[in-house]
């Protein structure tokens, strides 16, 4: 029986590691040369952000563009997550924030939905502690049976 509950907790620990590996990226030493980890408060500030398509059905949200300003003097690497209050509603590939005015891309977290009349969307940056600022709320309102952002 000892060898039956072995294998179980061994399976166990195998399928958390897997279903945690896209996340498992974060943890990873940058490579030789790689700008550093951002870190501190975000300096950054989210200008705008779009949905597509926009308007969408409640699942049809394929992606994300964030445009977002950084006021970095150099590079910095991060994760760029969009949350819809504690929700992950979009999440960027591991990559460099550049200083100035970029956008960025974020693929839909899958599960996420539009089920509620407003959802108001906020960014995080891995490494940085605290919210990205927002020139505005971006917030997708319901219009019939649909979302839009604008």
């Amino acid at each position: 029986m000892r060898r039956a509950e072995r294998a179980f907790v061994t399976g166990l620990v195998g399928a958390l590691a897997l279903a945690s590996a896209p996340f498992d990226a974060m943890s990873q030493p940058p490579r030789p040369g790689a700008p550093p980890q951002c870190s501190g408060r975000p300096q950054a500030k989210l200008d705008a952000l779009e949905m597509m398509p926009d308007p969408t059905e409640a699942s049809g949200v394929s992606a994300w563009t964030l445009t977002l300003t950084s006021t970095r003097s150099a590079e910095c690497l991060s994760l760029l997550v969009l949350l819809d209050g504690s929700q992950p509603a979009g999440r960027g590939v591991r990559g460099p924030i550049k200083p100035g005015q970029n956008k960025y891309t974020l693929q839909t977290h899958p599960g996420f939905k539009l089920e509620r009349p407003q959802h108001c969307f906020r960014v995080q940056m891995d490494g940085t502690t605290g919210d990205v600022d927002a020139a505005k709320r971006f917030c997708a309102t319901q219009k019939g049976p649909s979302w839009s952002l604008k």
